[in-house]
């Protein structure tokens, strides 16, 4: 169902998060760090200890350290966050794609054809052979790989035949 499969889809975000928070406190850290030596360098220059071109210099090599901090920061964020939004979409497409595509036009099939699989075969005797593309091949073969289940017979939206018919 969708929701065991999006809470193992959270659980592996987590456990791969996990191994990323030394590393991301570590940006932190130096985030702080340049933030704290630009203070102590301003305060500087104000007690009139260090010239203004040399302060110039010293900012510029902080700005360019902090730009690529939170700019690292936020590669993290957006992968994490964007990943897992991308794969809770997929989810959700996959158990409402029987009903989605059944309702939708020629136009609308072809995209989700190619949105879903890699190729479909047809053999002569008109039974349907579908590739996955992924994300969708990887989810499904984790669900079936989990064991989530095992001895029971997959759901189905629909019934066995492929209803395969040329547009």
């Amino acid at each position: 169902t969708y929701r065991s499969l999006a809470a193992q889809v959270d659980a592996a975000f987590d456990k791969r998060m996990a191994g990323r928070d030394q590393e991301i406190a570590d940006l932190m850290a130096n985030r702080a760090k340049l933030e704290s030596e630009s203070d102590k360098l301003l305060a500087a220059h104000f007690a009139d200890a260090i010239d203004l071109p040399t302060v110039k210099r010293h900012q510029d090599r902080i700005r360019a350290g902090l730009a690529d901090v939170n700019q690292r920061l936020a590669e993290h964020d957006e992968h994490h966050t964007g990943g897992r939004a991308f794969l809770h979409d997929s989810l959700r497409l996959l158990t409402d794609a029987h009903r989605a595509y059944a309702r939708s036009g020629d136009a609308d099939r072809r995209l989700a054809n190619q949105a879903f699989y890699t190729r479909l075969d047809i053999t002569d005797d008109e039974q349907l052979h579908p590739r996955l593309a992924e994300p969708f091949a990887t989810i499904i073969r984790e669900a079936h790989d989990s064991g989530s289940g095992e001895g029971e017979e997959p759901l189905q939206e629909h019934d066995d035949s492929s209803h395969v018919a040329c547009s």
